[in-house]
């Protein structure tokens, strides 16, 4: 990241430099010479140079840049989290030694499991913001919370990347889906990790007034897992 950072830089620098270069010949051949043909070939060299400078005002060389800076900063702090908890889980594992004096299988297979999803996803993230183009992790809905409730009653989605995958979006929410259809519930709050609504007051697919309904999200044109969630009868 910081070679292709000191590059752009380099690059940028040199065609801004090499376009006021042409620029300024061509004003002065222009200028100076007496012949039509050198005056007009000048005239051309001159605007190629402008056009190039233009180009690199223009054409988002800052912003190649800053996203150059950004995927740095951001693929070291991954790195970094994986490396605290790796250490973390070293800590764990010899303080469960010196306590007991023998590690359990279990042990030892629930540390190796924390360090492989903290590897996994330290990886994921690194190809999130470094590969250009690349599908972003898959949107996956945790759990809901409360697991039951009755009609019109507000519940909250768990889960992860829930904006799915452009952070350049203006209008990152997805819409929600009860039974596989999709609703339009009013007051909505979308995040990253939770979407919070209200429930309708007649839930697709439910025949009775209670029953067991299926929620998903629809992010990115593109269903998320579903999980039950238990509508109970409302006491009037």
């Amino acid at each position: 990241a910081k070679r292709t950072l000191r590059i752009l830089q380099r690059l940028n620098i040199s065609v801004f430099i090499v376009g006021l270069i042409i620029l300024t010949g061509g004003l002065l051949i222009c200028i100076t010479s007496d012949d039509n043909a050198t005056r007009v070939a000048s005239v051309i060299a001159g605007v190629g140079g402008f056009a190039g400078v233009i180009v690199q005002l223009v054409k988002d060389p800052l912003d190649r840049i800053q996203n150059a800076m950004a995927n740095l900063v951001q693929t070291e702090t991954a790195f970094t989290s994986f490396i605290w908890e790796l250490n973390l889980n070293g800590t764990y594992i010899q303080s469960q030694y010196v306590a007991e004096g023998v590690l359990t299988d279990e042990e030892v297979a629930q540390t190796i499991g924390r360090i492989e999803d903290a590897m996994d996803l330290t990886m994921n993230l690194v190809a999130v913001h470094t590969e250009e183009g690349r599908q972003r992790i898959a949107t996956r809905i945790n759990n809901i919370s409360p697991a039951a409730g009755v009609v019109e009653s507000t519940v909250t989605i768990h889960g992860q990347h829930l904006q799915g995958d452009s952070s350049q979006k203006k209008n990152r929410e997805g819409m929600i889906a009860i039974n596989h259809t999709l609703i339009q519930p009013e007051d909505t709050i979308w995040n990253e990790n939770e979407v919070k609504f209200k429930l309708p007051l007649k839930p697709p697919g439910l025949k009775t007034q209670e029953g067991t309904v299926w929620v998903s999200l629809f992010i990115d044109g593109m269903e998320t897992n579903a999980l039950p969630f238990h509508v109970m009868k409302k006491i009037s």
